[in-house]
């Protein structure tokens, strides 16, 4: 019999003043993805907002939350730069973890958590933009654009981990460097909070994978995969509208009638 720890819990940790929107389409998007569980931890100082808008998703201050307590971690939509102290814990974790946004950002800037991302041992996927690897690897966002594969490729080499390189024909590239294109997507998908959606959409597939369910180079790229085929439909204008259309076509992937999507 299932039931909602069946299908895992991804805590997503950001927001902060102005950005509060961010943790939530992440939670959103876990949900959107398959998870069971979903919640949130904030700082302090915007816990009352996004709890107050958060009505299907648990939230948590950062001063009480008990995160160990979650099957996957998505660290960065909407934090800010100053979290890199709990941003080295999370990673010296042995969770399951999404590194997004402002996450890549501190680490990008910071010798040390470059160092700790690269050593860590529990599966890891980092989902840059191209102005966050560019940062990540210490070039241009033109050099990153002129030869993607190399990038991915570069990214991979130095931190260790599974990278989403998103933009046009997202990549997504393993440890052991192998290369997965992504032919779905729209530009559409080019509006704020569309990334924060996919990281909790991979977030729940790693908290699948963590559970026994799966193999994560399947479900990471069939996470991409469904973010950009649902960034291909109509009747959505808005991020959290996006989610919706995520769970929908889901769900009827697991009816049986994909040849619809």
């Amino acid at each position: 019999m299932s039931h909602k720890g069946s299908f895992g819990h991804v805590r997503v940790f950001g927001g902060s003043p102005g950005f509060i929107g961010a943790p939530q389409l992440a939670g959103l998007g876990a949900y959107a993805g398959g998870a069971g569980l979903a919640s949130i931890v904030c700082p302090d100082v915007v816990w009352p907002v996004v709890a107050a808008g958060s009505k299907e998703i648990m939230v948590h201050p950062e001063s009480l939350a008990p995160w160990h307590e979650a099957d996957a971690l998505v660290t960065g939509p909407g934090w800010g730069q100053e979290r890199k102290a709990l941003l080295a814990s999370l990673l010296e974790t042995d969770k399951p973890l999404v590194v997004d946004a402002d996450a890549l950002n501190i680490i990008a800037a910071d010798l040390l958590l470059q160092e700790k991302l690269a050593a860590r041992k529990s599966l890891t996927v980092m989902t840059p933009h191209p102005g966050e690897a560019a940062r990540l690897l210490g070039v241009t966002v033109e050099a990153i654009q002129s030869d993607r594969k190399r990038s991915v490729l570069a990214l991979t080499n130095r931190y260790a981990c599974w990278v989403v390189l998103k933009g046009s024909e997202t990549l997504i590239a393993s440890p052991e460097q192998d290369i997965y294109l992504n032919p779905f997507g729209s530009p559409q998908l080019a509006i704020a909070g569309s990334g924060d959606v996919l990281s909790g959409m991979i977030g729940a597939q790693l908290a699948r994978v963590s559970k026994g369910f799966g193999r994560a180079d399947l479900l990471i790229c069939a996470a991409v995969a469904l973010h950009g085929k649902a960034g291909e439909q109509g009747g959505w204008y808005l991020a959290g509208e996006l989610a919706g259309v995520v769970a929908a076509l889901r769900q009827r992937i697991e009816r049986g009638d994909g040849k619809s999507v």
